[in-house]
């Protein structure tokens, strides 16, 4: 099986905090990333949000521990 298709482990000590990617009340800590996708550990404050943005050609997944997300996409968040 190829190398990028094994399951990785990253432990919390190994996750990278990247401080020009920090918003107001949302904390990133990143475990890996590729030229396709980019996967971490995202933790929001309570009615925090990012500003509009997009993730370019980066696929976009979520696993919601608690609470709720609200993601908007398509043009202009329209969709």
């Amino acid at each position: 099986m190829e190398e990028h298709l094994q399951p990785k482990v990253v432990q919390a000590q190994q996750r990278v905090r990247q401080a020009a990617l920090q918003t107001a009340g949302v904390l990133r800590e990143q475990a890996f990333s590729t030229d396709d996708v980019w996967f971490g550990i995202v933790t929001t404050e309570p009615g925090a949000m990012s500003a509009w943005h997009h993730h370019g050609d980066h696929d976009t997944y979520a696993y919601v521990v608690s609470g709720l997300k609200r993601i908007e996409y398509g043009p202009g968040g329209t969709a």
